[in-house]
């Protein structure tokens, strides 16, 4: 009973906390209806007790626990890539492989509806990240006649809601938290050029002081070459997720377009 009380309140507090630190204006309000804002919370709520049916160390992984997204594509990768609703909040939709993902027109500006199984990853760098930090997923099958894809709406990049993004303006800690990963963000700094040009990762300054604070990653290494210029300030929208990125604090934006990066 005391675990399952404090986990009820863990899930309430973060209710909160995304309604609380998501800006209202412009008519806009945080809809607790969205599926994928009510699977995230469903998934982390599995992970919390450890439920192995919904855990990746499960080869079937939730196999039975069919549930449907809706959403637009805003980060592609292969045979996988994020979908966000429209409170900005997403999931790793995964494929069993890039064909597949390719058949479904799974693209960068796509409104999708799907259905699939979904289930946590825990990552974690190095031995102190204890905790480490929970992906959250959704596989859809296209032998599974449970499973489906449909496109709502083709090159919908107008419509993805930038405007429930989280706006940076500097690393604050707590910002860090697992509720802020896969979430869509935006932010203004200055392009340092590649801190790691092996894994397509762009250095971007956002303190004035020459270092990189946050890592944009290019999917393809290439993406981007025409439009950052080193020196040159942006505004960079993407989903924040969670990588081992050199120094730079475990910060790497994703950004699935180069119609994300606007000069200043």
């Amino acid at each position: 009973m005391k675990k399952f009380l404090v986990l009820t309140l863990a899930v309430l507090l973060l209710i909160i906390t995304l309604t609380s630190c998501i800006p209202k204006e412009n008519g806009w309000e945080f809809d607790p209806d969205q599926l994928i804002t009510k699977l995230r919370l469903e998934i982390l709520e599995k992970a919390e007790v450890e439920d192995v049916e919904w855990s990746s160390s499960n080869n079937s992984v939730a196999a039975e626990n069919y549930r449907e997204i809706e959403g637009y594509v805003v980060f592609t990768l292969g045979a996988l890539g994020y979908v966000v609703d429209e409170n900005g909040l997403g999931i790793m939709v995964r494929f069993v492989n890039t064909s597949v993902a390719d058949s479904f027109s799974f693209e960068v500006g796509n409104k999708i509806k799907a259905k699939g199984s979904p289930w946590y990853t825990t990552i974690r760098h190095s031995s102190e990240d204890v905790d480490g930090y929970r992906e959250l997923n959704i596989t859809v099958r296209n032998d599974n006649e449970n499973h489906s894809f449909e496109i709502i709406e083709e090159n919908a990049l107008e419509n993805i809601p930038w405007i429930a993004a989280i706006a940076i303006e500097n690393i604050p800690e707590d910002l860090l938290k697992q509720e802020n990963y896969g979430r869509l963000v935006q932010f203004e700094g200055k392009y340092l050029g590649y801190p790691n040009p092996r894994n397509n990762y762009h250095g971007i300054d956002l303190t004035g002081n020459n270092i990189a604070d946050i890592a944009i990653f290019d999917p393809k290494g290439e993406s981007f070459e025409n439009t950052l210029e080193e020196g040159n300030s942006y505004v960079i929208k993407g989903i924040l997720a969670y990588r081992n990125v050199a120094e730079i604090q475990n910060m790497q934006l994703d950004v699935g377009s180069a119609a994300f990066i606007i000069a200043k």
